[in-house]
């Protein structure tokens, strides 16, 4: 496989010590870079090299698969092994001697105790991403650092190659390849004659084919066109084009060439003689650094076919699971995660809500209704700060069958400053401010008095000594204390959860320790209803209704995160809140106010009516017709 060549050929080059290699799955990047490459250091040069995975299970599955094949397949490299000890009749070893003085050892599989032990002279890492992933939640270093960090007695002669199919971009391989020279191959097109390489992105889908009817079709007639001239490259071109790649590197360029010149290149230069005659080499200066890098998607592969990357795709532009699968897998690049559309929630649009309202919060204020406690629920969320408390009460007005049919914000209390933040109780006391100013009521339009059915106070913060920076247990357990003196039905301690794994929304859950019920919400549901609802129009059931005097701080607040989607190793889908804005405590009050709502038996507005505009849903019911 010719794509190979200068990757295997990196080892021998003295100018770096580190090789990445970034590529598509079976595209041959693991034989190339663990086997081959293995295999020499182990037989000819001899050296203690080592074997970087993840954990033992995946290192248990690399023996079997790819390295007691490439011992059992090499005459030379099976009379090498020992004739007793471990792995010599078959099972997992960790470490091996050798007959001719080289040794062989996985790092990483077993514990940081024994990666301490081990010195090495050449190293090859695959799978690095998985590997930083996993030391993510350990006390120990990195595990990629500690197996580095086995290669220091030979600084000036170690050999480290990484590899591995790209996950996101703070993975530890595609940073690695950025800092290296960030080598690409080109190939040259059969019908210009230009140098071009195989990009493949969603923001550039080079990858067509005649007819889009069914899958049969993208199969039968996929192409790539070129860059270039446009010409339409079919399989037989594309597989003709890759037997003669040249691989450019970041400040290099390729010039035409004499045969003689291309034949005389250095070891470490790239030339190629073409069929037809003509000659090429890449010249030029690459970038100063101690990593040589190397990237190829599935396009340069000659493992797989246009017509199956083309039917992939086809599937991708409908499926999220498989646009994941088709970024990483196929394009070998980073999965960035998909971002959920909020541009229509932003602060001018959420005070653009101001607009459909003619009512003040507060107490001095009056709501436009009146409040019949068999259509109407008060509820109540308070968000703790390290110096304030967040407050905001709601009213949720519902149907017969509790569907929610429309939502006011009654009062805003953003934010209420401890008189005194230094006071160890001084969020007991602020929570007394806050039942203090609950208990007074609020009127609705004819000035009746109603109070809220239900608070939802956030039990997750934890005050920090600055001293030793430990947890406070007395600043811990006020949120407890509190709504065990004033009463447990409506003063409810609410701790958020990103996900409850489908157990539900809202749970409660006894505490012996504090005899109080907590109240475990599913932040991410009740994050998306709130989101939801902000963006529905008037006349819409759930609508977002502001008084006049709501302040653009609050509005701030309810779009300070937005929602990532991405996937995690077994390609599951995985949300996440990003926080663009420190100041999200309006968001937070609004989740504690809506969970409690849904505690009490309020459902979201009915996704037929809410979820789509009037103008459409007539459409809908015409073409159904």
């Amino acid at each position: 496989m010719p794509l190979l060549n200068s990757p295997i050929n990196a080892i021998l080059d003295p100018r770096y010590q580190e090789i990445a290699v970034v590529a598509s799955t079976q595209s041959g990047k693991s034989q190339a870079m663990n086997q081959i490459i293995l295999g020499y250091w182990l037989e000819y040069a001899r050296h203690h090299t080592a074997f970087g995975i993840a954990n033992r299970k995946i290192a248990n599955r690399v023996y079997k698969t790819k390295l007691k094949p490439m011992f059992d397949a090499v005459p030379s490299l099976s009379a090498l092994l020992p004739r007793g000890g471990a792995g010599s009749r078959g099972g997992f070893p960790t470490e091996q001697l050798l007959t001719n003085g080289a040794l062989w050892l996985f790092l990483g599989a077993g514990s940081a105790a024994d990666m301490s032990q081990a010195t090495v002279e050449s190293l090859v890492i695959d799978e690095t991403d998985k590997a930083d992933a996993e030391a993510a939640s350990g006390k120990e270093a990195n595990p990629i650092e500690q197996m580095i960090r086995r290669t220091d007695a030979h600084q000036l002669t170690r050999k480290i190659v990484f590899t591995c199919t790209p996950t996101v971009k703070a993975g530890f391989i595609w940073k690695k390849y950025l800092e290296g020279t960030c080598g690409k191959p080109l190939f040259r097109c059969i019908g210009c004659g230009e140098w071009f390489w195989f990009e493949w992105s969603w923001e550039n889908q080079r990858i067509g084919w005649e007819d889009d009817a069914s899958e049969v079709s993208a199969l039968e007639t996929a192409f790539y066109p070129c860059p270039r001239c446009e010409m339409k490259i079919h399989e037989e071109e594309r597989l003709a084009m890759l037997r003669f790649p040249l691989w450019v590197h970041d400040g290099e360029r390729i010039d035409r060439c004499s045969a003689d010149e291309a034949v005389a290149a250095g070891p470490y230069s790239e030339a190629v003689v073409l069929q037809d005659g003509n000659a090429f080499r890449v010249t030029g200066e690459r970038i100063a650094t101690r990593t040589e890098s190397f990237w190829w998607n599935r396009l340069c592969s000659p493992f797989t076919t246009l017509g199956h990357l083309a039917a992939g795709l086809r599937k991708a532009r409908e499926n999220e699971t498989s646009r994941h699968a088709v970024t990483i897998y196929d394009m070998a690049l980073p999965y960035e995660g998909r971002l959920i559309d909020t541009s229509e929630i932003s602060v001018d649009a959420i005070l653009e809500h101001m607009r459909y309202s003619d009512y003040r919060s507060g107490r001095k204020g009056r709501m436009p209704f009146r409040y019949d406690p068999e259509r109407f629920l008060c509820t109540s969320g308070v968000d703790i700060g390290k110096r304030e408390l967040y407050l905001v009460v709601d009213v949720w007005e519902h149907d017969a069958e509790w569907f929610l049919l429309n939502s006011w914000r009654c009062a805003f209390l953003l934010p209420y400053e401890y008189p005194h933040p230094e006071d160890p109780r001084a969020i007991f006391r602020g929570l007394e401010h806050v039942r203090d100013y609950l208990i007074r009521g609020f009127h609705d339009a004819e000035g009746a008095v109603f109070r809220p059915a239900a608070v939802g106070i956030d039990a997750h913060y934890q005050r920090v000594n600055r001293k030793n920076r430990r947890t406070v247990p007395e600043a811990e357990y006020q949120v407890y204390e509190f709504c065990r003196q004033y009463g447990l039905g409506t003063w409810r301690p609410v701790f958020g959860e990103d996900s409850l794994g489908g157990e539900g929304i809202v749970l409660p859950s006894k505490l012996d320790r504090q005899r109080v019920v907590l109240w475990r919400v599913d932040t991410d549901i009740l994050k998306c209803d709130i989101h939801n609802m902000i963006r529905l129009k008037p006349g819409q059931p759930g609508f977002w209704n502001l008084p006049q005097d709501t302040s653009r701080e609050y509005a701030r607040g309810l779009c300070a995160e937005k929602r990532v989607v991405d996937f995690d190793d077994h390609n599951r889908e995985r949300a996440e809140w990003v926080v663009e804005d420190p100041f999200n405590h309006p968001l937070d009050a609004e989740v504690y106010s809506w969970a409690m709502a849904r505690s009490l038996g309020v459902k979201p507005p009915r996704l037929s009516e809410a979820g789509a505009d009037p103008d459409e849903e007539e459409a809908v019911e015409k073409e159904k017709s």
